[in-house]
């Protein structure tokens, strides 16, 4: 039996921006039932050549009030991993798509969830998103939600919801 081993490296981890609401305090203290919901944005940069891949992920906290989608947080990062023979996981897609193997996809976006998480516990420590912590998300939900791994930017449907009432 043949053994297929993938050897991969986190390299780098870029905080591209953190952005706060102004409102943050004041529509979280609103006396209104509301959700805070939590939605990402992933896109993909691959340099076959270098076998390095960078993948991007924002994570977006925001509340919906009479149907108007307010926005809490946004927090983009850029995570940048060496990949070994890296072209033998992407296949050429029409209109100059790339495809990735949704094993190593799940893998990548697993490693920079994780890693958000805390990065985003320690940005939110003392405010009042701090009894929010990004959850442990199931990527097996995740990755069918998103139903194909071409590399462009997509933003998910909310993964999770706190309700404060």
């Amino acid at each position: 039996m043949d053994q297929i081993v993938l050897q991969l490296a986190l390299k780098r981890i870029q905080e591209l921006s953190y952005d706060e609401s102004p409102r943050l305090n004041r529509i979280l203290r609103m006396k209104i039932p509301k959700e805070i919901q939590i939605g990402f944005t992933v896109s993909m940069d691959p340099d076959c050549r270098n076998d390095r891949l960078g993948l991007r992920l924002g994570v977006v906290y925001y509340t919906v009030i009479e149907g108007m989608r307010y926005p809490l947080i946004e927090y983009k990062t850029l995570f940048s991993f060496g990949i070994f023979d890296l072209q033998c996981y992407l296949q050429l897609m029409e209109g100059e798509q790339v495809s990735i193997k949704p094993e190593l996809f799940g893998m990548l976006l697993g490693i920079a969830i994780g890693s958000v998480r805390g990065m985003l516990a320690v940005k939110t420590a003392g405010s009042l998103l701090e009894d929010y912590p990004l959850p442990v998300i199931n990527l097996t939900s995740l990755l069918h939600s998103i139903r194909s791994a071409t590399i462009q930017d997509r933003e998910l449907p909310p993964v999770f919801s706190y309700k404060i009432v």
